[in-house]
């Protein structure tokens, strides 16, 4: 008996297969196959053939026909049964074996989503609704009273959280990822998921007294697991400096020097809401309800936030910018001249009430976009997917629906030649 089924993520066709691939089962699986789900020269599919326990040459002949409709097709996690028949037959030769569905994606096109914090799944509750909320409320009373009254538990919390972001990332079909990591605790079950990227290690401190301490602990975190992952061909650590508004002067001196010594990769929340911006440019606004006697205020520095960041020299660096939402025509040059690329999350930026990012003058300057999730704590689902169907519909009439989708299909900066490497061996690489 064998059973099947199918499900399509974006352009690939996943077909999951289990038990006996003979005679009497394949012209029922050709049928389905080839008259449901049309499949044409064009289409990409991916077999898993992990349940598939009796391969016979019927099975064989329904693989060819498979092959001669598109030669967009691999298969992954062969059984012990299949890997023998295809190695007898010399099939594997023709046929991509990879171990995992998501290395499998990879050969075809990579699918990122540029923009997690999969340590804080569990806030779900503190996503708003379509109506969305402020955004400096939405941290005060939602996110911080959430964690605060978690605090005795949140390592728990976390971890569990970080696995089961990772599985949904991996069902959704993702393949490369940018995560934010407090605790670093995504980062082991990444390694073990097979999916490709960075997580950077928030640094996030304005206190005067406490930020040294907190530099060199996040410092040794993040030199910790670099080690641990250096010669990974999946991921990276980096840091992330959360924002112009929440790290201290002195604490962005001694970063940004440890980051541009040790080629740390980079990322910073910038020009996120209305309110950061008035805040770093005049020193007004509802942002100065963020701060109290644990986060005292920075001073503002009377620019916008990319000036600000320009004149820090964190620029200088190429950091993964992630919103740039209140941007004006300088701020965007000044991304340009600085070669930097931008993370755009549009479900989190309409929930928080924080604008619709210019996208079409980002591509106008071909600036690198990439598309992001953000956090189940202000986003629905971490499903790229339904983030690009928001996109499109965002920015209809500005960016034609073909240009956003390919946002999906761009990578982290500093992963492409691993990527392309993997690529390129991947019949070497996977094969048993």
């Amino acid at each position: 008996m064998m059973t099947i089924e199918t499900r399509r993520i974006g352009q690939t066709l996943m077909i999951n297969l289990a038990g006996r691939l003979d005679s009497i089962s394949t012209p029922q699986i050709q049928a389905r196959l080839f008259d449901e789900t049309q499949i044409t020269t064009e289409q990409k599919l991916i077999l898993n053939m992990a349940e598939v326990n009796y391969l016979s040459a019927a099975g064989l002949r329904l693989l060819h026909r498979l092959h001669e409709r598109t030669e967009n097709i691999c298969i992954t996690a062969p059984s012990a049964r299949v890997r023998e028949v295809l190695s007898i037959t010399g099939l594997d030769v023709m046929y991509r074996l990879y171990e995992t569905p998501t290395a499998a994606l990879h050969s075809f096109q990579p699918l990122t989503n540029a923009h997690t914090h999969l340590e804080f799944s569990w806030l779900r509750q503190c996503c708003p609704d379509v109506t969305g909320v402020n955004f400096v409320s939405w941290i005060r009373e939602r996110v911080e009273r959430t964690l605060r009254a978690a605090d005795k538990d949140l390592d728990n919390r976390f971890q569990a959280a970080a696995e089961a972001g990772i599985q949904t990332l991996i069902d959704s079909g993702t393949t490369v990822i940018g995560d934010v990591s407090v605790r670093g605790l995504s980062i082991e079950p990444l390694l073990a998921s097979g999916l490709q990227g960075i997580v950077y290690i928030e640094m996030l401190q304005t206190h005067p007294q406490h930020w040294e301490g907190h530099f060199q602990a996040i410092r040794d975190l993040i030199d910790y697991w670099r080690s641990r992952t250096r010669g990974s061909s999946t991921l990276q650590v980096g840091l992330e400096l959360h924002a112009p508004y929440s790290v201290h002067p002195a604490l962005w001196a001694k970063a940004l020097a440890y980051a541009r010594q040790e080629a740390v990769p980079l990322c910073i929340h910038a020009a996120e809401s209305p309110g950061e911006s008035d805040f770093l440019r005049d020193g007004s606004g509802e942002f100065n309800q963020y701060y109290d006697a644990a986060l005292p205020p920075i001073l503002s520095p009377g620019k916008s936030p990319i000036a600000y960041l320009e004149d820090l020299g964190a620029l200088d660096l190429k950091p993964l910018l992630i919103h740039a939402v209140q941007v004006d025509d300088a701020d965007i040059q000044r991304i340009k001249d600085h070669d930097c690329t931008v993370v755009h999350c549009p479900r989190s930026n309409l929930r928080l009430h924080c604008g619709r990012m210019p996208l079409e003058k980002f591509l106008a300057k071909d600036i690198p976009v990439l598309l992001g999730t953000d956090s189940l704590a202000s986003s629905p689902s971490l499903n790229i997917l339904d983030e690009l169907d928001v996109a499109v519909a965002l920015h209809h009439g500005y960016v034609s629906p073909e240009q956003i989708q390919q946002l999906v299909h761009n990578t982290l900066p500093g992963i492409e030649k691993t990527m392309v490497s993997r690529r390129n061996n991947a019949d070497v690489d996977d094969k048993p």
